[in-house]
């Protein structure tokens, strides 16, 4: 009986010791670990400087659903970094793993190191939608430390945005006569109403605002896309998948951003023109507020319907600066065989025609031929695009969010041979391709057509509806459309020889 008793004593003890050598984990994510030290133990290891290496806005969220803005609410890619000591020494090259206890929908793991590097770091990233603090964990030789990441609505954007200007039109841009049309009292210039029907506004001289939608003038004031009127200083025009810029449930939501060398400037307005990363800027009434501001530009996501805030969390000082803004130079293109050579020589805002495309002939620049100098329509205010094929050239200039327009000229007989008013345009074997939406300002949300160089329909989407990226196979027309009540983007195709003769061009 005494043997059995000294047994267990002896077993006992072993399996107390034993157990001290493990380490535990406080509920405030530090790790706790005995000072017993043997052949058995755990090492005493240490999670420290823990920070986060980056915060920006992604491209694209493959980790998430419904591209980078889901519901006006933005998708973050953070990378947090954690050091592993042992007694104070790098633990390096050792497995560890990263999880994080919230819900798949709000966040996902991007990519994470699966062993820590020679000096014992260790990182994970992160795809964040809906959660200004998000939990994080990560295991190490048994040993589990957890952090809660604080990165509050703040974040840089990984690309940059294209900026571009659009303003409302204003008659003593215009010259010529005055006329009188149904639905207006006053009479105004020809030349002003015509561009008042592409642009869908304008401020006549006597002051009064000019709508015009569905074939009719009326006197009321431009409407942007969420309702409100455009604002100098504060409205732009954006891509709703990448900025948010919605209605849900008869909520505006607004996405603030700071573009770097241009200010703070809110989210009011969008348009089929403008995808991707692309920024609209309005700069006011008339073409004297027009400013040398296209280019390529950083920009800063601030918050939705507010300004926001930076994060309390552990902060990295390594993160990078925001860049400042560049000025492009304007597009130019060659033709195949490098003939010709196209190039933006002049925009001259004090006049309606204000750009000037100028094509040199290669071939005769040893007898030192003038370049051949073609005004774009007085509507564009610059210049999105350009291509040589053959003796032609094709300028799409820009217009406002949902219009561009599509000139194509004769370069050896120096005239031009057809425009057209839309975006999205496509050359392809069977023809010119383009979408047109209600005239902006409207304040309809009304349909998008497809339509092809001789003006028929094809297609029209549903209420609410954009289409996007057009693009041919075989003798199919595919698209996308985003749905802008719900945020869904949905791939569709039509059959290039289709068309509907009970619809009509909106120009």
């Amino acid at each position: 009986m005494k043997k059995f008793i000294s047994i267990f004593l002896s077993l006992l003890l072993i399996f107390t010791f034993s157990t001290q050598a493990f380490a535990s984990v406080g509920n405030d994510g530090s790790t706790e670990q005995s000072d017993i030290e043997d052949s058995f133990a755990i090492p005493p290891l240490t999670f420290t400087n823990w920070e986060v290496l980056s915060l920006q806005i992604p491209n694209s969220t493959p980790m998430l659903s419904k591209g980078v803005v889901q519901d006006g609410i933005i998708t973050y890619q953070v990378t947090v970094r954690v050091r592993i000591l042992n007694n104070g020494a790098s633990y390096g090259n050792k497995s560890v793993n990263w999880t994080t206890s919230a819900s798949s929908s709000n966040v996902r793991i991007k990519s994470a190191d699966s062993t820590t590097n020679s000096a014992g770091y260790t990182s994970a990233t992160f795809h964040v939608r809906g959660m200004e603090k998000f939990p994080v964990s990560v295991k190490c030789a048994g040993l589990e430390s957890k952090k809660t990441i604080d990165i509050g609505t703040r974040a840089t954007y990984l690309s940059s945005f294209k900026i571009t200007q659009y303003i409302t039109a204003k008659e003593s841009d215009y010259s010529g006569n005055k006329i009188s049309v149904s639905g207006l009292t006053g009479k105004y210039k020809s030349a002003f109403l015509n561009d008042v029907k592409v642009q869908g506004s304008g401020v006549g001289d006597d002051g009064r605002y000019i709508k015009y939608y569905a074939g009719k003038f009326s006197y009321n004031k431009p409407t942007t896309a969420l309702g409100t009127t455009p604002t100098v200083g504060t409205t732009i025009a954006v891509d709703p998948y990448y900025v948010p810029c919605v209605m849900r449930n008869g909520a505006a939501k607004k996405g603030h951003v700071e573009i770097t060398g241009i200010g703070r400037r809110i989210a009011e307005d969008t348009g089929g023109a403008i995808k991707n990363f692309d920024i609209d800027v309005y700069m006011g009434v008339g073409r004297s507020s027009l400013k040398g501001i296209d280019g390529s530009y950083r920009v800063r996501f601030m918050g939705v319907n507010s300004w926001g805030n930076s994060g309390t969390g552990i902060k990295s000082s390594s993160t990078p600066q925001d860049e400042h803004g560049i000025v492009l130079d304007e597009p130019s293109c060659y033709s195949v065989d490098g003939q010709y050579m196209a190039y933006v020589s002049d925009i001259d805002y004090s006049k309606p025609n204000s750009v000037t495309v100028s094509v040199v002939d290669n071939l005769g620049k040893a007898n030192n031929s003038e370049p051949i100098k073609f005004e774009l329509s007085q509507s564009a205010l610059s210049v999105d695009d350009m291509s040589i094929n053959s003796n032609i050239l094709a300028v799409t200039g820009h217009i406002n969010p949902s219009l561009q327009i599509y000139q194509m000229f004769d370069i050896p007989n120096q005239k031009l041979l057809s425009e057209y008013y839309g975006y999205g345009f496509i050359e392809t074997e069977y023809g010119l391709f383009y979408v047109q939406a209600p005239q902006h300002f409207s304040g309809e949300s009304g349909h998008c057509r497809i339509l092809n160089e001789d003006g028929r329909v094809l297609y029209e989407s549903p209420d609410n509806v954009t289409i996007r990226d057009l693009r041919v196979s075989g003798d199919s027309l595919f698209f996308d459309e985003l749905n802008l009540d719900t945020g869904d983007m949905s791939e569709k195709n039509i059959s290039v020889f289709v068309s509907d003769h009970t619809l009509s061009s909106y120009y």
